[in-house]
């Protein structure tokens, strides 16, 4: 980023990738790692309109080499949207990664 975030300032951001996975393994996610001085945090990701899954996963890592998750929960798509969101995670802890999986 061109500067740190201020207090409560949001910020949206667009990653495209083109990506192989040549065994058909990989699952699609976005993750973070908190810095100490985050308090408060909102995952979302807008996924595009040719996505046909049904749901998403929020799953919270030991570390960001970790695959098994600590906490796991599905969570069904909003019906007009494709928009994975974790609102208010707070209390995060620095080594731990959070992710959302579709």
């Amino acid at each position: 980023f061109e500067r740190p975030l201020r207090k409560g300032e949001e910020l949206a951001i667009t990653i495209m990738m083109d990506m192989e996975d040549a065994q058909r393994k990989a699952l699609p996610f976005f993750g973070i790692s908190a810095a100490p001085e985050m308090r408060n945090v909102t995952l979302r990701v807008h996924l595009p309109d040719r996505y046909t899954g049904t749901s998403y996963k929020r799953q919270i890592l030991l570390d960001m080499f970790s695959d098994i998750p600590i906490f796991e929960e599905v969570v069904p798509f909003d019906s007009q949207s494709k928009t994975a969101v974790w609102e208010g995670l707070c209390r995060l802890r620095p080594e731990h990664n959070y992710r959302l999986c579709w």
